[in-house]
C-alpha cells in the first residue's frame, strides 16, 4: 500500500470515527445525518485555515469534504 494510500485510509478513519461519535452523541437521527458530516468537515476547515503546513489535516479535511457532499 503507497503512503498515499495509507493516508488517505488514516484520515477515513479519523473522519468517520468523528462523525460517528457526534452522531451517536445528537441521538442519530435522519437530522443529524444531515449536518453532522457538515459540522466535522467545517470543524477540518478551521483547523486547516489555522495548520496550513499540516498533511494529515488537510488530507482529514479532503475526506471530510467528500462526506459531507453525499450526505
Amino acid at each position: 500500500m503507497s503512503t498515499a494510500t495509507k493516508a488517505k485510509t488514516a484520515a477515513r478513519q479519523r473522519v468517520v470515527s468523528e462523525i460517528d461519535t457526534m452522531l451517536q452523541i445528537n441521538g442519530n437521527t435522519p437530522t443529524a445525518h444531515d449536518w453532522v458530516p457538515r459540522v466535522v468537515m467545517m470543524k477540518y476547515e478551521i483547523r486547516c485555515a489555522n495548520h496550513p503546513t499540516d498533511a494529515e489535516l488537510a488530507e482529514c479535511y479532503s475526506v471530510a469534504k467528500e462526506l459531507a457532499e453525499r450526505s
